[in-house]
């Protein structure tokens, strides 16, 4: 997640791009007044997935959250980006959850019970 935003967002974007895992996603949140350089060359390479989005409000939060529930594409999308998902009810679980996460090549799902 990138949320540096003014003329810091090249630096940002930069380091990013080159810790990312091949067929990682990076979410772009900062805002610049000004044209921001991309290695479009890397993305390509790694095979990235850039979003965008604003800062939205619990409106907008609601809105998507309905509209990933009503649409089975959504859906679908959204579950092959889950490696693994995760019960964390006790402290033991929280360190197994990040180490299982550093093992997994896309995003695991944390459910806290605690």
């Amino acid at each position: 997640f990138e949320c540096v935003g003014s003329s810091s967002s090249d630096l940002a974007i930069e380091q990013m791009l080159a810790i990312v895992a091949p067929q990682g996603c990076i979410n772009l949140l900062g805002v610049s007044e000004e044209p921001v350089a991309l290695n479009t060359r890397l993305v390509l390479e790694k095979g990235l997935l850039l979003i965008g989005n604003s800062r939205s409000n619990v409106g907008d939060f609601t809105k998507a959250v309905s509209l990933i529930r009503e649409n089975e594409f959504c859906k679908k999308y959204f579950q092959i980006l889950i490696s693994q998902m995760i019960n964390v009810k006790s402290e033991n679980d929280i360190s197994h959850a990040f180490e299982q996460e550093m093992l997994n090549d896309f995003k695991t799902i944390i459910k806290w019970m605690i």
